[in-house]
């Protein structure tokens, strides 16, 4: 039965060619269409939901108002994270994220200008899910001069050793010694920093009066 019917529909689809092509470019778009729309809805459902601790994540936001018109920014005053973890214990973490592009990190002979470095406070570890493959979070971004690195990241500056205590050069001035390796960053992320580094090392390069005093 099944065989007639296959002749039957390859006969009529042999004598309407016209009418055939147009069913079948309709059935294909179609069907593009349904599987672009699941992995769009996949890819946004999937956003960011990696982080445990999302729900409780905020990022602070500076409004500022001139001639009538008002401005948000993302950027605030260093010292305020620093201030509202001190003044408001609904605040259990906290950090800032200052981040870099184009900057030149280097072991040995191996020198690339990296696009995802950042200079974040020990915080980030605890709020953010970037599971630690090697390295200790509680402590990882405690010291000035640590760095915490991915570990596509670890494997492209230093091969298959590892990457603990060793080495990096960033921008042909400052020593960073690895203290961590955490795991490659999901695809459906927006925060995919390849090197952390602690915050207090940014002193080294920012003037004094990007630290001002809170008291």
């Amino acid at each position: 039965m099944f065989k007639n019917y296959l002749k039957v529909t390859l006969r009529n689809m042999k004598r309407q060619k016209g009418y055939t092509l147009i069913n079948l470019a309709g059935l294909s778009v179609g069907i593009a269409c349904v599987v672009l729309i699941i992995l769009v809805v996949q890819y946004e459902y999937n956003y960011e939901s990696h982080h445990k601790n999302a729900h409780r994540i905020y990022r602070i936001n500076v409004e500022h108002k001139r001639a009538n018109q008002v401005y948000r920014v993302t950027s605030s005053p260093v010292p305020l994270a620093e201030t509202l973890n001190k003044e408001l214990p609904e605040v259990t973490h906290f950090t800032r994220f200052v981040s870099f592009s184009q900057s030149l990190v280097a072991h040995e002979d191996r020198k690339f200008y990296e696009n995802e470095l950042a200079f974040v406070d020990p915080g980030i570890l605890e709020m953010f899910n970037f599971p630690m493959l090697a390295g200790n979070k509680a402590t990882a971004l405690n010291d000035t001069y640590s760095v915490v690195m991915t570990k596509e990241m670890a494997e492209k500056y230093f091969g298959n050793e590892d990457p603990l205590e060793k080495t990096l050069v960033l921008n042909n001035s400052l020593s960073l010694k690895v203290t961590g390796m955490m795991r490659d960053h999901p695809r459906y992320s927006n925060i995919r920093p390849d090197f952390l580094v602690s915050f207090e090392t940014a002193r080294k390069l920012a003037p004094d009066s990007y630290f001002p005093r809170t008291g």
